[in-house]
C-alpha cells in the first residue's frame, strides 16, 4: 500500500513535497512572506528545488534576499571573474589560459576620465584622460606590487605609424600613461594597443576610437588573452 502525501519540517502547512522551514518562522497557514522564505527549502512537485524561494521558476533557483547577490558560494573556485563550463559540463573558471580570449566593451560616450574600462579578469584598468585638445590613454595595475609590461602600439587612420617599446614598470593604485601613447585625441581617431604582461605571459589588446574633437566621444575594447 503507497501513500501520497507532503512533507514539512518545522511546518505544518507545506509548500511542496518537500518543505523545511529553517528558521520556524512561517505562519501557521498561508503563504510565508520573502522574509520567511530566506530560510526555506522546497522541493515541488514538479522536482523543482528552491534556496531561499518556495516558488522556483527552475529545476533549481536560489534567491538571497539581496539585490545582485547571488546567494551562491563555489568555495574552490574564489576570486574566477569569468565563469564557464568544461566538456562534461561542470562550472569551471574561465579564467585560463585554455579558454581563449575574453572581452570587455564600452560603448561610444562622452570622453571623460572618469569612464574606467577595466580588462575582463580586472587585474589592469584603462580610462582616456583628455586635458584640452588631445589626451592621453592610461593604465593603472589593481593587484599588489609593480608589474613589468612591454607595449606595442599600432596607431592607424591618422598616423598610420607603428612603435615598438621596452618594459615599463606599472605600480599599483597608480594611473600611468600608456608609454607612446600620449598626444591623442584627434577627429576620427584609432589607436590600437598590445600591452604584454612580462610576469604571466597575458596579452591585451585595447582599441579606443575617438570621434569629433567637438564634444570628444570615445569607446574602448579590451580582448585579454
Amino acid at each position: 500500500m503507497c501513500t501520497f502525501s507532503q512533507v514539512g519540517i518545522n511546518t505544518i502547512d507545506p509548500k511542496g513535497s518537500l518543505h523545511v522551514d529553517g528558521a520556524k518562522d512561517n505562519p501557521a497557514i498561508g503563504t510565508p512572506t520573502n522574509a520567511q522564505q530566506q530560510n526555506d527549502f522546497v522541493i515541488t512537485s514538479q522536482g523543482r528545488v528552491g534556496v531561499g524561494t518556495i516558488s522556483p521558476n527552475n529545476n533549481m533557483e536560489v534567491s538571497s534576499g539581496v539585490d545582485h547577490v547571488s546567494g551562491v558560494r563555489l568555495t574552490r573556485l574564489p576570486n574566477a571573474r569569468i565563469l564557464a563550463t568544461d566538456a562534461n559540463g561542470d562550472i569551471v573558471s574561465g579564467s585560463t589560459t585554455n579558454t581563449g580570449n575574453l572581452v570587455t566593451k564600452q560603448r561610444l560616450i562622452t570622453a571623460s576620465p572618469d569612464v574606467v574600462l577595466s580588462s575582463p579578469t580586472g587585474k589592469f584598468s584603462f580610462r582616456y584622460d583628455r586635458t584640452t585638445t588631445s589626451g592621453f590613454l592610461q593604465i593603472r595595475y589593481n593587484e599588489p606590487g609593480t608589474r613589468e609590461i612591454a607595449v606595442f602600439i599600432h596607431e592607424n587612420w591618422i598616423s598610420n605609424g607603428q612603435i615598438t617599446l621596452a618594459a615599463n614598470g606599472i605600480a599599483t593604485g597608480t594611473w600611468a600613461n600608456v608609454p607612446g601613447a600620449s598626444d591623442v585625441g584627434s577627429d576620427n581617431e584609432l589607436n590600437v594597443f598590445r600591452i604584454y604582461d612580462i610576469t604571466d605571459g597575458t596579452i591585451y589588446r585595447v582599441e579606443i576610437n575617438l570621434i569629433n574633437s567637438n564634444g570628444l566621444k570615445e569607446s574602448m575594447i579590451i580582448e585579454e588573452f
